[in-house]
């Protein structure tokens, strides 16, 4: 891999990065927003206020689903920065061996010269 390769596939893990650190944050609040609407499901109940409660249990269903979609997000985009991980490692490991087998020509071809040389 050139070195313009390795460099956009570094920028890439640091963009997949960021979008999982923001779809963090929007977990933890959809997280929040759920336990919210939860708590205030259970006080509408336990007041029997039913035009309440009809209400916070479609909040809960739309919370639930907002949850749901931003968990999704981040396992699929979990998994995108894995494989960015993954194939970035493999290209790196090429560049050694290519860079060690070209190191270790040129010591035996330094040892050659030594050997012929007075």
């Amino acid at each position: 891999m050139r070195e313009a390769e390795a460099i956009v596939a570094t920028l890439r893990l640091r963009e997949v990065r960021a979008m999982l650190l923001t779809l963090a944050v929007t977990r933890r609040k959809a997280q929040l927003a759920w336990s919210s609407v939860r708590r205030l499901l259970a006080e509408a109940e336990r007041e029997g206020d039913a035009e309440r409660v009809q209400r916070l249990r479609e909040n809960l269903r739309e919370a639930h689903r907002c949850l749901a979609s931003v968990l999704h997000s981040s396992s699929v985009l979990a998994r995108a920065l894995s494989e960015e991980r993954a194939a970035l490692v493999r290209v790196t490991e090429h560049r050694i061996r290519h860079q060690v087998e070209a190191n270790r020509r040129l010591l035996v071809e330094c040892d050659g010269e030594h050997m012929t040389t007075p």
